[in-house]
């Protein structure tokens, strides 16, 4: 349910989304190789990988991919203090609740940065 909100608010915001129910089947997505440009991702996640895990897979198939994560709780299961992916995901985080604004301007500010990639270079 609020995959769906966050997707209508999105779409409303004239992006174009497309919603996966679990971290396997936004895999299956993107090892498909579609068009994909930001994955806004809960940090708890309804099956054997959390939000970071998610991430990490995701930047090893497509490392251009923005990721945002967004999640209620203040602190994260995942986190390891070498990983470097995790900790620049987690200063990022979306805290929920957020309204339409904060939504928006995280997504902007997400497209905007550098992937991962050009980062950890």
């Amino acid at each position: 349910m609020v995959a769906n909100v966050a997707a209508g608010i999105l779409s409303e915001l004239g992006y174009k989304t497309r919603i996966a129910t679990s971290s396997s089947d936004a895999l299956e997505i993107i090892t498909a190789g579609v068009d994909v440009d930001l994955i806004f991702s809960d940090v708890v996640m309804p099956d054997d990988l959390n939000g970071f895990e998610f991430a990490r897979a995701v930047s090893k198939v497509r490392p251009n991919i923005r990721i945002q994560l967004t999640s209620g709780f203040t602190k994260f299961r995942g986190v390891e203090a070498d990983d470097e992916i995790s900790r620049i995901l987690a200063a990022n985080v979306l805290t929920k609740p957020y309204n339409r604004q904060e939504l928006a301007a995280s997504v902007r500010r997400s497209l905007d940065a550098p992937p991962l990639s050009e980062v950890l270079e």
